[in-house]
């Protein structure tokens, strides 16, 4: 090579950001940013045999559209490096000529692109809505009942979740080669997220005290509302991410209507299915440092699980029944008085009380 190659610093490549520059030794032409050898390119002086090392990733045009590798490099317009005028070749006895046409040596960089870790271990979130409790969090639109350990209210205990480090969504990704700076100083570039547009969670037809669940997503928040527009809007939950960690957490703030299988609790939810869970693996993003973005993941990565809140059972103070019993066969109405104490919990709002009576007729008429 030519030694003097400052030329190719007009191409403004970048790497992580940082600009990168270019020397030459004669044989070895090396290109640098930040401090760090992003590439060498050595040719053998004897015999001319080339060889490329790339060390670190170049910023390459972005975004792409999922699952591109582009060669498109940030910074020029060019789809590769063009090292042909900057070649020498020296004969026997010192003369020399410099460059060749070009496009007769070029290095052509591929972009890198985030991917899914297929090792990665499944994040399954778990909300319970017997730990809604508006006395503590105003968000909360119902009160659960609080759990019941070995009861048949013990599945959950609290109407949050949130997972981190290992248990991230970044921990489902593998960003590559185009990751961060690794600077604690520096603003994270690689990020997570939601995809804006999860109008699909739609069709699963999720109900809360019967009002139909639509889903939004600000690409870090996902919202579940309740009867969005109309007199009863509210919102059920929310499960955001963090961008630059992949960090996430899940607040439910009101029922879900669960699917009612005479054993008490569950996490069966009323919808298409009664899915046991609500899979947000197909939502998530991940964005490496020059903008490539990959969308979701295997179904299965992601779900959150709503553990249903039941009734209590009552405890009855100065309850006084009567039957008047006037000597046929027909039935009377009971009329009684007292406090029977039941407590539904989050499920608001009565379905029905039945009460299970026996007892033998008394002189006058009253059980």
């Amino acid at each position: 090579f030519v030694n003097d190659v400052s030329d190719l610093d007009d191409l403004n490549l970048t790497s992580q950001g940082d600009a990168v520059t270019w020397t030459s030794d004669g044989q070895t032409l090396t290109a640098t940013a930040g401090g760090r050898t992003v590439m060498t390119v050595d040719i053998d002086a004897a015999t001319g045999n080339w060889d490329v090392d790339l060390d670190d990733q170049f910023d390459h045009d972005g975004p792409q559209d999922p699952g591109v590798e582009n060669t498109g490099l940030a910074g020029t317009d060019d789809a590769n490096i063009d090292l042909s005028a900057y070649l020498t070749a020296t004969d026997y006895d010192g003369d020399t000529v410099t460059g060749v046409t070009a496009g007769q040596f070029t290095v052509t960089v591929v972009d890198d692109i985030p991917v899914e870790d297929l090792t990665a271990n499944a994040i399954n979130a778990t909300v319970d809505e017997s730990g809604l409790n508006s006395s503590i969090e105003a968000s909360d639109q119902s009160d659960g009942n609080p759990d019941d350990v070995g009861g048949p209210d013990s599945l959950g205990t609290s109407d949050e979740d949130s997972g981190s480090g290992n248990n991230s969504i970044a921990s489902l990704f593998s960003i590559g080669a185009d990751d961060d700076i690794g600077d604690d100083d520096e603003v994270a570039q690689v990020s997570y997220g939601f995809v804006n547009d999860v109008s699909d969670l739609d069709d699963l037809n999720l109900t809360s005290q019967g009002d139909a669940v639509t889903w939004t997503s600000d690409g870090q928040t996902l919202t579940a509302t309740a009867d969005a527009g109309g007199s009863k809007t509210r919102t059920v939950m929310s499960v955001s991410i963090i961008s630059a960690t992949g960090d996430w957490s899940v607040d439910l703030d009101d029922q879900f209507d669960h699917v009612d299988d005479d054993t008490g609790q569950n996490s069966d939810l009323q919808g298409t299915g009664a899915p046991g869970s609500i899979d947000l693996s197909g939502y998530l993003t991940a964005t490496d440092f020059d903008g490539d973005t990959v969308t979701g993941v295997t179904a299965g990565q992601f779900t959150i699980t709503i553990v249903d809140d039941v009734p209590t059972g009552g405890d009855p103070q100065n309850v006084i029944l009567a039957n008047y019993y006037d000597g046929s066969d027909e039935t009377t109405s009971i009329s009684g008085t007292g406090e029977l104490n039941f407590s539904v919990g989050a499920d608001d709002g009565y379905s029905s009380i039945v009460l299970n009576l026996s007892g033998s007729n008394l002189d006058g008429g009253y059980i």
